[in-house]
């Protein structure tokens, strides 16, 4: 399956962000979230092309998070506990229920289209605050000193498959 993610990270220039990027996809890929990656390209943040990038990346989390939650509760709601654990049918596809459970218990993979710079998944707007205000939240509210406070929000894109 192909799918374009975005990777929110934190760097002086465009390279540097590809840079960070790069870091945060390679552990993805390690970790075997993904086959590969090819990376497009970044944008700062706060543009009004990198705000589109990172709601609409955003919104299709959450979407794909109800999705599966509304098609997990059907089934729970239709069939016995030993019909799913034996045969799985959900929404007319054979062994479809683990699937639809496991999608709504990523964190990170096929499920997930934002992430921040450590490959960690962002499906909450907490999250995505954090990672948009450079965990302001981490360093400065704790009177610490802020590795990125002075770097700019960058969120770069790229092709994954998996």
């Amino acid at each position: 399956m192909h799918q374009e993610i975005a990777v929110i990270v934190y760097a002086h220039t465009q390279p540097k962000a590809l840079d960070e990027a790069r870091r945060a996809l390679e552990w993805l890929v390690d970790w075997k979230h993904f086959d590969y990656y090819e990376i497009n390209k970044g944008v700062l943040a706060d543009s009004s092309r990198g705000e589109e990038i990172i709601i609409g990346h955003f919104k299709w989390t959450q979407r794909k998070f109800i999705d599966n939650l509304k098609i997990v509760k059907e089934a729970i709601l239709n069939h016995s506990d030993q019909a799913l654990m034996e045969f799985g049918e959900v929404s007319g596809y054979h062994d479809m229920f683990k699937f639809y459970c496991n999608q709504l218990g990523q964190y990170e993979g096929n499920s997930i289209e934002i992430y921040d710079s450590d490959a960690s998944g962002i499906y909450t707007k907490k999250h995505l605050s954090d990672a948009t205000n450079r965990w302001k939240c981490i360093y400065e509210d704790k009177g610490l000193i802020n590795p990125y406070k002075n770097k700019g929000v960058w969120v770069v894109t790229a092709e994954v498959h998996s």
